[in-house]
């Protein structure tokens, strides 16, 4: 597969079918109102006093609020179920939404950043020099999603490594899981200390994208309630180094599809996944 040929992956004109990160509840108070770029589009919020939201905008695209922030859905007519943590469910969790951030280039491909291995040996080095080289395993859970874990054990040539080996149980706890191409969930962390997080990148108009990261934590019982506060910034301390040394390829890379990058197997598999969905054509205004 060559990049002529990919008519969803790292294409500025089409977006894939799924839900998409609109704006954070905390912007959208009580009566008020509040105007964003939809994908090169104007589109207008507003929130009732009752609390629901209402949407004007070119499309008539269904809306969901969830995790502490604002979703749309680019296909009213398709019931996909909205991305969420079984762990999490029922359970009441806390959030926190970091800051929204601008990267120079498609989502698609931040997005399957996550899980090419070759970046992590060169822009993650310093993990990787500890902790050993990761490799993916990966299966659809369905035709919108799929889900990849690391599998590699750790090394144990320092006492770094000898100490992750042992809070880790050997293996880097480290899980992706895409829904229908449009948002991540991640969840790392030791099996004691689960940590999770939600990737929401959207494209715009011009090839880039707009997004930001969620931080979600279970919520601690009486005189522990603080440790769901400190779970949530370990999170985004992980993450957020991890973040700032992608930002740099993201900021400056011209990405060609072509036969090097598709011997990485599951950036392979989930160039072939993003293929494979459903997706919307911004400027003839067409599904597909």
């Amino acid at each position: 597969m060559s990049q002529h040929q990919l008519r969803v992956f790292n294409n500025s004109n089409v977006v894939a079918q799924g839900w998409y990160w609109a704006l954070p509840s905390r912007d959208l108070p009580l009566s008020g109102i509040k105007t964003i770029d939809l994908f090169g589009k104007t589109a207008v919020f507003s929130r009732t006093e009752s609390g629901s939201i209402q949407l004007i905008a070119e499309h008539t695209y269904r809306t969901e609020e969830k995790y502490g922030m604002i979703w749309i859905h680019t296909n009213p007519e398709v019931n996909d179920p909205f991305p969420s943590f079984a762990e999490l469910e029922n359970r009441k969790i806390r959030v926190l939404v970091d800051k929204v951030e601008l990267r120079k280039c498609h989502p698609t491909l931040i997005l399957g950043g996550g899980v090419d291995e070759e970046h992590f040996l060169f822009v993650h080095k310093k993990t990787t020099q500890t902790s050993g080289p990761l490799r993916f395993e990966f299966k659809r859970l369905s035709p919108g999603v799929i889900e990849f874990c690391n599998v590699s054990t750790i090394l144990r040539h320092s006492w770094k490594g000898k100490f992750l080996h042992f809070l880790y149980s050997g293996i880097l706890a480290y899980k992706v899981t895409y829904w229908n191409a449009s948002t991540a969930l991640a969840e790392l962390g030791p099996r004691f200390l689960p940590l999770y997080s939600i990737f929401a990148y959207r494209p715009t108009a011009t090839g880039e994208t707009v997004g930001l990261n969620i931080y979600l934590a279970p919520e601690a019982a009486g005189p522990f309630s603080f440790l769901a506060n400190m779970r949530l910034k370990m999170t985004q301390m992980i993450l957020r180094g991890g973040g700032s040394e992608d930002a740099k390829i993201q900021n400056s890379i011209r990405f060609r599809c072509g036969p090097y990058s598709l011997l990485n197997k599951p950036f392979a598999a989930f160039v072939n996944y993003v293929e494979e969905q459903p997706h919307f054509n911004l400027r003839k205004n067409e599904f597909h």
